[in-house]
């Protein structure tokens, strides 16, 4: 039997009212903090100052650094780095969606190195660094979503050739999470659904992963069967509790599927695109995951036909490559109600761009497609992309 290799190193805290565990931890690691955000957002609906008065009823002072944007962007990591030291604090909070906690994790280990995030970029000079380091970080998200929160990968966008990264190290996990569904009732309809199908893809796609492990299994397969009951509920009803704390459980779990197998194709291919033309992340894997799924079933029919279980059940009249076939069908009846069929060319994707994405895909995300049960190489995610225009 195959070691098995379980990779948790964060305290996670998962639940209704987890929040109040901030103070017990943020008083272990410091005087003050750095609060990483994006926007008003969190401001505008109350969350900032709910982080702000625990804080500082732990005695712990705060500055805030709100300008991170979607799919942040290296300019956006080296400010928060100069935030960060110039206030002289002693750990990070990351508060919102996977952006934050995305920027924060960068932030903690350019901070800590005394590096600019390019250096930990392709052909930067410290990518190959056996043992970096990381400031403290607390995170806190406030989507069900990127899975941010069990994970030591964070993405970031270079402006200098509009590529996006996924930096990957052990040493930027968040030192705890803190995941309360009550953080998450005002998300908008829109902001919910295009995080909560995120969730989907990283459970089914660490479960198509060719590093899959028994484990990784057991959590991909409960998040994907419970993004599938709950999702349509909290797109419904934004404040159904229940359901929200559901898809936070299960976005932990999807987190823990993709940082323990790795995803696939699906990211592989909706993440370069999506940062060539700064799309929302859930929207660049909804145009292409159709196109991909046709192209690779046939490559694990057992564990598609699963996928294809999950979301549409099995009157048992139908044969194991039968069920692989429709998988991608499956997928697109669930997430049809929920506003987000959505092909390449609604990104503002045109045909012409699809060569410079395919040699980004290479770039940037060719360790996902190493995890694919197939090989796939440049004419091949050329083929995908034009299928997904």
């Amino acid at each position: 039997m195959a070691v098995t290799i379980i990779n948790m190193p964060t305290r996670i805290y998962n639940g209704t009212g987890a929040l109040e565990v901030l103070a017990e931890e943020g008083r272990r690691l410091g005087k003050k903090a750095l609060i990483v955000t994006t926007g008003k957002d969190m401001e505008n609906f109350g969350l900032l100052r709910k982080v702000t008065d625990r804080l500082e009823g732990a005695g712990i002072s705060a500055s805030v650094f709100s300008a991170v944007t979607p799919n942040p962007k290296t300019s956006e990591i080296e400010a928060g780095v100069r935030a960060f030291l110039d206030e002289k604090c002693d750990f990070l909070v990351s508060l919102g969606g996977g952006s934050s906690i995305d920027a924060a994790k960068n932030i903690s280990m350019c901070a800590a190195n005394g590096a600019s995030i390019h250096d930990f970029l392709p052909q930067g000079d410290k990518v190959g660094l056996e043992k970096r380091r990381a400031v403290p970080h607390i995170a806190i998200p406030t989507t069900a979503g990127t899975g941010s929160e069990a994970t030591k990968t964070a993405v970031v966008s270079n402006e200098r050739n509009r590529q996006k990264y996924g930096v990957r190290h052990d040493c930027i996990y968040p030192m705890v999470s803190i995941v309360d569904p009550e953080l998450m009732l005002t998300v908008p309809k829109s902001v919910t659904v295009d995080t909560g199908i995120d969730v989907f893809f990283h459970a089914m796609e660490g479960y198509l992963s060719n590093k899959a492990t028994r484990f990784s299994d057991m959590v991909a397969l409960e998040s994907m069967r419970l993004v599938r009951e709950h999702l349509p509920r909290v797109y419904e009803d934004g404040s159904d509790l229940d359901s929200r704390a559901t898809m936070a459980w299960a976005s932990t779990l999807g987190g823990t599927a993709l940082d323990n197998a790795i995803c696939v194709g699906i990211h592989g291919l909706g993440q370069p695109a999506g940062g060539y033309v700064d799309a929302v992340h859930g929207k660049s894997l909804c145009a292409v995951y159709y196109s991909y799924m046709k192209y690779t079933w046939q490559s694990d029919i057992p564990r598609y036909a699963e996928v294809a279980r999950i979301l549409g059940g099995n009157d048992g009249a139908e044969r194991e490559a039968e069920l692989a076939a429709a998988s991608a069908d499956r997928l697109r009846a669930f997430i049809r109600p929920l506003g987000l069929e959505i092909r390449l060319r609604d990104l503002g994707i045109e045909e012409s761009m699809i060569p410079a994405i395919a040699e980004s895909v290479l770039n940037t995300t060719r360790r996902t497609l190493e995890c694919c049960k197939m090989e796939i190489g440049y004419d091949d995610i050329v083929a995908i992309y034009k299928e997904a225009l």
